[in-house]
């Protein structure tokens, strides 16, 4: 009977041990696998970002440091907003990636409603905010502010904002490294990993 109580809990410690160790075991990520998946991954964007530019024929390209691309689709009037105006616009959002090219947000609503996005309770009207270099402000005050979010989209807005005059247009290509990466975004917006984000934004009014 002792030889059997010994031989139990033996087997538990054992048991115990194992249990511990693979619950403490955790695999370690290869960092030369992280860097190559990211360096496959900008080609990819590249490819992707090349056939919409080619589909849509737009002109002009300017690349920023970043690798965010822009393109002024239409001239205004020639008054260009200042530091610290206030700037009305309208804007659509679309993403893609190898299989998919689609419109996610918009802020008109017979835009919304001709590509089957519309929703109740969105607010359908123009996006203001106060233009600062930085791009701090943009998309705050309003049902989209996702858009402060992400980072690189609102500082180059901040850049681009100065070339763009008042009922102008310009379209904005964020590569998947500088929107929502390889993990995309499950709340509102729901975008895919690995996924271009394009926006083509109106410029309504600018306030001085």
């Amino acid at each position: 009977m002792l030889k059997n109580i010994k031989y139990f809990f033996s087997i538990l410690i054992i048991s115990f041990f194992s249990c511990d160790l693979d619950i403490e075991y955790v695999e370690v990520d290869d960092p030369e696998k992280i860097e190559l998946d990211s360096i496959n991954q900008v080609s990819i964007d590249a490819v992707l970002i090349n056939k919409y530019i080619d589909s849509v024929d737009l002109k002009n390209i300017v690349t920023l440091d970043n690798g965010i691309k822009y393109s002024i689709t239409k001239k205004g009037n020639d008054i260009f907003p200042e530091n610290n105006d206030i700037l009305s616009i309208n804007i659509n959002g679309y993403y893609m990636n190898d299989t998919i090219f689609t419109m996610f947000d918009t802020n008109s609503k017979t835009v919304a409603e001709s590509n089957d996005i519309f929703m109740i309770t969105n607010e359908y009207a123009p996006i203001a905010f106060t233009y600062t270099t930085d791009g701090r402000y943009f998309g705050l005050n309003s049902l989209h502010g996702y858009l402060t979010l992400i980072n690189y989209l609102k500082k180059s807005i901040g850049k681009i904002m100065p070339s763009i005059d008042e009922n102008g247009k310009f379209t904005i290509i964020l590569p998947s490294g500088t929107a929502y990466g390889k993990d995309g975004n499950s709340n509102f917006p729901v975008i895919p990993g690995n996924s271009v984000l394009i926006f083509e934004i109106h410029l309504l009014k600018i306030r001085k």
